[in-house]
């Protein structure tokens, strides 16, 4: 089969082409028999807004989706098949619960076509429709947040920079390109530039240190083969660019999505897949280059898809797998520097337990701290703490509506014994909060994300404590829609300081690190080649 797996038999791609177009044709099948009578904007009027008060375990189980696609369509994201209409129209109208979300009623969805969206169960991306990327929503008479910007005649702001900051898009990545078929070994062109970066810096004495998602030299064979299997690259603060390690495909790992950690001169990390059982690794490399997998995940019991960085805590480091472990909720395991691994914890899942850990682990004076996306008594996510002996609790569990957060995908950080983080989706817009917690689960939402124009959405990427004041940034939002870098107070007073516009970077990933008073990040794509950016901003 065309596009198959060739670590797989033949009968098995046989098999899974098969099943994808039997699923294709009972869609075209469905749509004959059954002519449109209601359309896309009955389903967000009349179902979309109402599917907020069921977990996703019950969306699952009246469509027979995997939560992955659940979790986009409940967060507005996704619209399903027609097909699944009636089941979820079903579902609501039996349900007793009053829905904790309803969008505002000056807010319309308009199709902006194919967008790179997460799908937080397995931590890839998909193609998805961005149905809530839109919008007409913050109307033009309010205005601007944080700092003043200058207005533009129709209202809005066109300056995308405070005056005051400095912003620079200090590097473009360039890998894309086919394979190059004369090789038998799924080599590309030599000297690939890497594409996609999906994680945050890692400072090393003044030079930084990052992986991409896709790019290098060898094609990779888990799927978007022609995409290749990730990189890892240093770059100066002035913007000089070189590859330090191509990813391989099979046993080296595959496609590393997680930022780096330096412990004694060497560099420890995570591949989301690839390794002996395909289901992730763990792996050093010097500063020279030289990579070596410490471990190989194999799925159960010991956890799959580890998409988190390490944690170092005495001689040992620590991370987590969002799928995988005893129930396939995933894991918090520790690894030594030689590669003894030990399964701490396996989740559970909602409601008793947390599901899916897509952040790396805070130390906060020898307890872990940490969060999953989903699980908890709503099935909202939770924030964690764990032992390093393994002992597990849930301090918080999200609620998600227009009061609190929604599936956070990142860490936690400490200040002066507060912790601090983010959520993807909830609050008062529906478009992801910024939070503050007690050690022992007391939570507040300081922010809520109000989307473009004037500010971010889906705040994805760990917050940074420099000075007293705290940065991140937002996959999308702001006037580009394309994503902002902001800062925000203890308190919560939010200042948008740049906004995306794609030429310079578009949708930022990771989190964000402080050089001498310059903060870098990078973008998983924009740029001059559309494949990805590092940039600095001085606030």
């Amino acid at each position: 089969m065309d596009g198959g797996d060739p670590r797989r038999s033949a009968a098995v791609n046989q098999a899974r082409g098969e099943a994808i177009s039997e699923l294709h044709r009972r869609n075209r099948s469905w749509a004959r028999e059954h002519p449109a009578q209601r359309d896309q904007a009955w389903f967000k009027r009349e179902v979309a807004t109402k599917l907020d008060a069921y977990s996703l375990k019950e969306i699952a189980a009246a469509t027979g989706l995997s939560l992955a696609a659940c979790s986009r369509i409940r967060a507005g994201l996704k619209i399903p098949h027609a097909r699944h209409w009636d089941a979820l129209l079903g579902l609501v109208k039996a349900g007793n619960e009053a829905p904790r979300r309803t969008w505002p009623a000056t807010e319309t969805f308009t199709q902006h076509g194919a967008r790179q969206v997460r799908i937080p169960d397995f931590g890839r991306y998909a193609l998805g429709i961005c149905a809530a990327a839109l919008l007409a929503g913050c109307g033009g008479s309010q205005p601007p947040i944080g700092a003043p910007l200058s207005p533009s005649p129709s209202g809005l702001t066109d300056q995308r920079t405070p005056t005051g900051v400095t912003f620079k898009t200090l590097y473009s990545f360039t890998g894309r390109g086919k394979l190059d078929s004369t090789h038998g070994d799924w080599r590309r062109e030599p000297d690939r530039d890497g594409r996609r970066p999906d994680a945050g810096l890692l400072d090393v004495n003044g030079t930084l240190y990052g992986t991409t998602y896709y790019g290098g030299n060898y094609g990779c064979r888990f799927f978007r083969s022609h995409d290749g299997c990730g990189a890892i690259f240093t770059i100066t603060t002035s913007g000089n660019e070189s590859v330090l390690y191509h990813f391989y495909p099979n046993t080296n790992g595959e496609h590393p999505q997680a930022a780096l950690t330096e412990a004694g001169g060497t560099l420890y990390g995570t591949t989301r897949f690839g390794g002996s059982g395909q289901d992730g690794t763990v792996f050093s490399i010097t500063l020279s280059g030289k990579e070596t997998v410490l471990y190989n995940f194999t799925g159960t019991p010991d956890g799959a898809y580890p998409g988190t960085g390490l944690a170092k805590l005495g001689d040992t480091f620590y991370g987590a797998t969002d799928s995988g472990g005893t129930d396939g909720h995933g894991t918090v395991f520790s690894v030594t520097e030689s590669g003894v691994e030990t399964v701490l914890h396996s989740f559970a899942g909602a409601p008793s337990d947390g599901a899916a850990a897509v952040s790396h682990l805070t130390n906060v004076g020898g307890t872990l701290y940490g969060t999953t996306e989903f699980g908890g008594t709503s099935d909202h996510g939770t924030v964690f703490s764990i032992t390093p002996s393994g002992t597990e609790t849930v301090l918080y569990s999200f609620k998600g509506g227009t009061t609190d957060g929604s599936s956070p995908h990142c860490e936690v950080i400490d200040v002066h014994g507060t912790l601090y983080g983010t959520t993807l989706y909830g609050g008062e817009k529906g478009r992801g909060t910024v939070f503050k917690m007690t050690r022992s689960g007391a939570e507040t939402v300081i922010y809520s994300f109000r989307g473009a124009p004037f500010d971010g959405k889906l705040p994805q990427g760990k917050l940074i404590n420099v000075g007293g004041t705290l940065y991140g940034i937002t996959y999308l939002g702001g006037l580009g829609r394309d994503g902002t870098v902001f800062s925000i107070t203890t308190s919560g007073k939010e200042t948008p300081l740049h906004m995306f516009r794609g030429e310079d970077g578009k949708e930022p990933v990771g989190h964000l690190v402080d050089v001498n008073g310059t903060l870098y990040g990078v973008t998983w794509a924009g740029g001059s080649s559309k494949d990805g950016t590092v940039f600095a901003i001085t606030p």
